[in-house]
């Protein structure tokens, strides 16, 4: 069934400058293989799932997804996510606060003239971090030890540790390497400055490693940074700069010291999403029980790494992983898979093509790799040979430029 959808740009007054989040309003029914599949298509940094609530006092509630996994609080999606469901028409029960249920328990939202905040929760995760993990960090960050003014656990709920640079300049000089775990750095801007603070968010389980802007991280860096006397509320902060994005984020606090974070929203897309049941491990394999040798030889596995009875790779090698089956994959089927990485596969030979997706081109299901090449799987074309490194005259009908495909979109 159609549920209404909105993407909305968090921590902006000017869309595609902010962080984006997908919203699906209405989610009642959908399972969490349905909600995760969904958010790893979208591949942005949240995707959230409003429900009826359960707690008491509560408005709405929402489940929040990355890619990968669920969160129980992020904070551009919670203000994306009030954003999207006072937009749909939806009222709050107590006047001008609104209170969303999350994972992280009952976050209130409140109005306010820069748009949005909401309250900080409180950190599951504080204190100083001890010197292994400073060292593990500064070489992430390619930085060296002495470049770190102070560095501390922030977490509240994505994993948070956040480091103190000398200055927001510093901030923006930094040029990451490897990073394996949820880093935040922050750097003062001169005295007088618009911004107070320079922001940058890194970690795994973003797409392109860095976040845009990031509620979480500000929320739990103002309960550091105010409560150790670094800076003074309110403020605003400055996030994206390094991504070409503008984002700023507006802290307060109350006279019970309760931390705000707040912002701009806007909403860029605005429609309905039609969320399908995720096909099984397995369960996209040639559904017809036989076949020939080629047209079980060509295609990608979801399940085992093996093409037929072939198994295609040693226990425990990356060849032959996280595969699917196309012999016989069109129309609805193509689309639930759109997002995973793939591998190639002929036979018994396996050509490894890493980061290969699928999307939806102008009707046509196609495979993208490296090179920009893509392989139709339009039904009709199902039972050709694919060779990834043979000649692309070969397969005419199959192999095509990016810009040989209409309405190219994500």
């Amino acid at each position: 069934m159609p549920r209404q959808f909105r993407q909305v740009d968090v921590f902006t007054d000017t869309a595609l400058l902010g962080n984006p989040v997908a919203v699906v309003l209405g989610a009642e029914g959908l399972g969490d293989e349905q909600m995760q599949a969904f958010a790893r298509w979208t591949n942005l940094s949240e995707t959230t799932f409003v429900l009826p609530p359960r707690a008491d006092g509560a408005d709405y509630r929402v489940r929040i997804f990355t890619p990968g996994r669920e969160l129980p609080f992020a904070g551009h999606p919670t203000l994306g996510t009030c954003h999207a469901w006072l937009e749909a028409g939806s009222q709050p029960r107590h006047g001008g606060l609104i209170t969303q249920e999350c994972g992280a328990g009952l976050v209130p939202i409140r109005r306010t003239e820069a748009g949005l905040a909401f309250a900080a929760p409180p950190l599951v995760r504080e204190g100083p971090a001890d010197e292994a993990l400073i060292e593990r960090i500064a070489r992430a960050l390619n930085l060296s030890r002495g470049d770190i003014v102070d560095i501390a656990w922030a977490d509240n709920g994505p994993g948070w540790v956040a480091a103190l640079l000398p200055s927001a300049d510093a901030v923006l000089a930094v040029q990451p390497g490897t990073v394996d775990l949820a880093v935040g750095i922050a750097g003062m801007y001169p005295a007088g400055s618009p911004q107070a603070l320079e922001v940058r968010a890194f970690s795994p389980e973003l797409a392109g490693l860095e976040d845009p802007v990031t509620g979480s991280l500000n929320a739990s860096l103002g309960q550091w940074l105010l409560g150790t006397g670094r800076l003074t509320a309110p403020y605003v902060a400055s996030q994206g700069t390094a991504l070409g994005r503008r984002g700023r984020v507006h802290v307060s606090q109350d006279g019970n010291g309760q931390v705000w974070v707040g912002g701009g929203s806007v909403t860029c897309v605005s429609g309905t999403v039609q969320l399908l049941s995720p096909a099984p491990a397995g369960a996209l394999r040639d559904r017809r029980g036989g076949g020939s040798q080629r047209q079980r030889g060509r295609g990608l596995d979801l399940g085992q790494p093996q093409v037929g009875d072939k198994a295609l790779a040693a226990p425990g090698s990356q060849a032959g992983k996280h595969l699917l089956q196309v012999s016989d994959v069109a129309g609805d089927d193509a689309e639930q898979v759109v997002g995973l990485s793939c591998h190639i596969v002929r036979g018994d030979d396996l050509r490894q093509r890493p980061h290969l997706v699928l999307e939806h081109l102008g009707g046509a299901r196609v495979m993208t790799g490296q090179g920009g090449r893509h392989v139709n799987l339009q039904r009709e074309a199902r039972d050709s040979r694919v060779e990834p490194g043979g000649d692309d005259a070969d397969h005419a009908g199959l192999l095509q430029p990016p810009d040989a495909v209409q309405g190219r979109g994500r």
